[in-house]
């Protein structure tokens, strides 16, 4: 506690004061900085919830837990001050936007709220409108401003702590069951702790350079700006690179000009910004060099290599612009960025790995808002920006005194580079939280140093006002207890939802099923229905298997399974009409049972498939689904259209390739298919799809040495086509280039280190076996898809 007294007392000046109003108003404040400390380090360890669902509901507890504390201390008060500035009418300008994006959505409930307040959604926006106007209202003296850095310093040695054991132990040090990835982090993605870093290295770097600590704070804040560039240099994000060297650069012209002059005037000793020099270099250095360097340290240390992929600004623009074209105003409605991605994607993606990717974001947050809330959403950002920019010109250079020169400077510098990520990146929800918080202290600097004034008035004094001004308050309590009843519905559901998921990967099929009936009353969501649906086909498969029952018992328990799974499916349609998957899930419960003749099960499977394919016409996924259905039902010849269809989507679509090959070969007539895909490989010798679809033909023709030519072609045309890869491996083996065949699997065991199959063919190959000996794996004769997911 001594290291906390003194970090508040040198940072604030200010050693015993404590005072944020009330003994409520302190005890909101308290609850405030425990939150702000807490919220990196924070998580739900159950692998079905996502990590940042359990942060945005942390974030949202803390918003009605001390909204309900503001309101009974301003009832118990009798008064009431918010700072009077024009950036909270902005942000407030934000939610009003979003609420009404929200009404218009195609899907309310989607854009309203979402599954658990996710982020995007109009009421994550709320919740963070919230603390941005109580942290505005509470925090005015430097005491809870220096605690609530210190609280984020602490976060911060936590996580650097956690995370460097890790890399010294390993991934599966305290991975909790979720953090199983060496790609994610306590804040979620890598690069939101590089952003992490990034914030603590410019708040310290302030502190030395406009604070001049002394003694222990010195070694603290040297500490801390040393742990800070350790995790940058890690992660090497460029973004937080180009914005604390740009911080770097100013602090450094400033200190040469400005403040030397200043202190040459008063005949003070002038202090050279050696560090903000340095940190200045070391920017520069990985900005022109960093990938080099982060090699170099790879031969000697096991560093992460994390490859993040967004879609580009030209594609976050277009998809923009095709939004616009329908919903100019309040676009697609928040947390609906997906949909018009798949709608509008790029024709080229579909050749590269991201095809099958429903991005939920574009290339930045605030780009992303300009689709899923219009051009007023769009103008609404663009007023904040503006508001907190002009606020920042009017007031910054106000302060005469060191100490609140870097209070209200930090706050500002803080709060810009958390924005400027939400621009050229997309964060999550801590870094997003952290930039209302910094906002809010921003304000509340500013509102104590009078450079704004404050709305302040007591109701008690004045009856006219009194009982409007009461209505009111008991108005908002009245909602905030409305919204605590909402999340403890949500929170119940996910928690059901969990149990759910536990029992299926169990294999307890009727616990799942009881469970997830449980989330969906709770918390109406696609993504419990989908599962639910998933669960009792799973269900019906098991009674199919069932050989206790008499014909009419079994026929009972199959229709009643088969309702039950058709209403789950038509459940989450009915939750969203326009999500794909919804659609998808729907015609996979009729395709399921379209060989045991059900009556209707072909066409429903049918509609539900073009239904999906509306709003994602660009799949080629969806049109192989389309050909199963048919080829299951002995149609070759419309299967084989909807193959081409889905191969006109994307040429090198394997698992399309993989069926028609393997349709042909059902056929007999593998050596008609080679000599006319022979054929194609001449007019289009530059596509990998076709070269890998004659290696599977000549394999399966028993021609090694030609089937290794032709995948030993298309992995040369596309490096990275891990099925090619496998076959050719296969191939070599079988014509006795088996050191080649190692090498090869060797290499799929690092880029698909969850795949047994290809560690067992490893491992017979390197003690001389055949790839399939001792039957561990499924030889490619008995495959009904690729061995590898791409």
């Amino acid at each position: 506690m001594e290291i906390l007294k003194n970090f508040v007392a040198d940072i604030s000046g200010e050693r015993s004061k404590q005072d944020a109003g009330t003994s409520i108003d302190a005890l909101i404040a308290w609850v405030i900085v425990a939150g702000f400390f807490l919220t990196p380090l924070l998580f739900v360890p159950f692998e079905s919830i996502p990590l940042e669902w359990g942060k945005m509901l942390f974030i949202a507890a803390i918003a009605l837990a001390t909204l309900v504390l503001w309101v009974v201390a301003r009832l118990k008060e009798g008064a009431i001050s918010i700072p009077k500035s024009p950036i909270l009418l902005a942000a407030f300008a934000i939610v009003v936007v979003f609420i009404l994006a929200a009404l218009f959505s195609p899907v309310m409930s989607v854009s309203l709220g979402g599954v658990a307040y996710e982020f995007g959604t109009a009421l994550s926006f709320a919740f963070l409108f919230v603390l941005l106007v109580l942290v505005s209202a509470l925090f005015r003296n430097a005491y809870w401003v220096s605690l609530s850095y210190f609280a984020l310093f602490l976060s911060f040695l936590v996580a650097f702590v956690y995370h460097a054991l890790r890399l010294v132990v390993g991934v599966d040090f305290l991975d909790f069951g979720i953090f199983t990835s060496e790609s994610m982090s306590l804040l979620g993605k890598w690069n939101d702790f590089g952003i992490f870093a990034g914030l603590v290295a410019l708040l310290t770097l302030m502190i030395i350079e406009l604070s001049y600590p002394q003694g222990r704070m010195r070694i603290f804040a040297y500490t801390l700006l040393g742990a800070a560039l350790i995790v940058l240099a890690t992660i090497n994000f460029s973004v937080s690179w180009i914005l604390l060297g740009g911080t770097a650069l100013v602090m450094v012209v400033y200190h040469l000009s400005v403040t030397r002059f200043v202190e040459t005037q008063r005949k003070k000793v002038y202090a050279f910004p050696v560090t903000a020099l340095v940190v200045l270099l070391i920017a520069s250095v990985f900005l022109m060099a960093g990938s080099a360097i982060g090699n170099a340290i790879r031969q000697y240390v096991p560093l992460p290599s994390v490859v993040e992929v967004r879609p580009s600004w030209s594609a976050t623009v277009d998809i923009i612009k095709q939004t616009w074209k329908e919903q100019p105003l309040v676009g697609n409605g928040p947390n609906r960025f997906n949909i018009s991605w798949l709608l509008h994607k790029p024709d080229a993606i579909n050749a590269t790995q991201l095809w099958n990717t429903d991005f939920r974001h574009g290339v930045g947050l605030i780009p992303t808002y300009a689709v899923t809330a219009g051009l007023l959403g769009l103008l609404a950002w663009l007023v904040f920006f503006g508001t907190f920019l002009y606020s920042a010109a009017r007031s910054l250079f106000a302060f005469s005194d060191t100490r609140t020169n870097y209070l209200v400077l930090s706050s500002f510098v803080a709060a810009l580079y958390l924005w400027l990520t939400a621009i050229f990146y997309t964060p999550g929800v801590t870094i997003v939280a952290f930039a209302f918080f910094f906002t809010g202290i921003f304000i509340a600097l500013l509102a104590q140093k009078k450079e704004i004034p404050s709305i302040e008035f007591s109701y008690i004094r004045d009856p006219r006002t009194g009982f409007f001004s009461v209505l009111a308050l008991v108005a908002l309590l009245v909602v905030t207890a409305g919204g605590m009843y909402d999340f403890g519905k949500r929170g119940l559901s996910l928690l059901s939802y969990h149990q759910g998921s536990v029992a299926a990967a169990e294999g307890n099929l009727d616990k799942a099923d009881a469970a997830l009936v449980r989330a969906g009353a709770l918390q109406d969501s696609d993504v419990v229905y989908r599962s639910l649906s998933e669960i009792r086909i799973g269900r019906l498969s098991t009674l199919l298997g069932r050989q206790d029952l008499s014909p009419d018992n079994a026929r009972a328990e199959f229709q009643n399974i088969l309702g039950s799974t058709i209403d789950a499916a038509q459940n989450a349609v009915r939750y969203d009409t326009t999500n794909y998957r919804n659609w998808l899930t729907l015609s996979r419960v009729y395709t399921a049972v379209v060989p045991l003749n059900v009556t209707g099960a072909y066409e429903n499977a049918k509609a539900g498939l073009e239904q999906s394919r509306l709003y994602n016409p660009k799949s080629p996924e969806l049109f192989l689904e389309e050909a199963r259905l048919e080829a299951g039902r002995g149609d070759n010849d419309k299967a084989r259209e909807l193959i081409q269809q889905s191969l006109v989507l994307k040429n090198n679509y394997t698992d399309a390739i993989f069926l028609l090959a393997q349709m042909q070969i059902d056929e007999g007539n593998v050596k008609d298919a080679i000599r006319s895909v022979e054929q194609a490989s001449i007019i289009d010798a530059n596509n990998p799809g076709v070269f890998f679809r004659l290696g599977l033909l000549r394999y399966a023709n028993k021609d090694y040495r030609g089937a290794a030519s032709a995948f030993e072609r298309a992995v040369t045309l596309l490096p990275d086509y891990a099925n090619a890869q496998y076959y050719l491996g296969l191939s070599l083996d079988m014509i006795g280039e088996s050191e080649r065949a190692i090498a090869i699997f060797d290499g799929l065991t690092k880029t698909n280190p969850d795949n047994e199959d290809i560690k067992n063919i490893l491992e017979n190959l390197k003690d001389g076996r055949a790839p399939f000996a001792e039957r561990k794996t499924a030889s490619p004769a008995e495959l009904d898809e690729p061995p590898i997911e791409e």
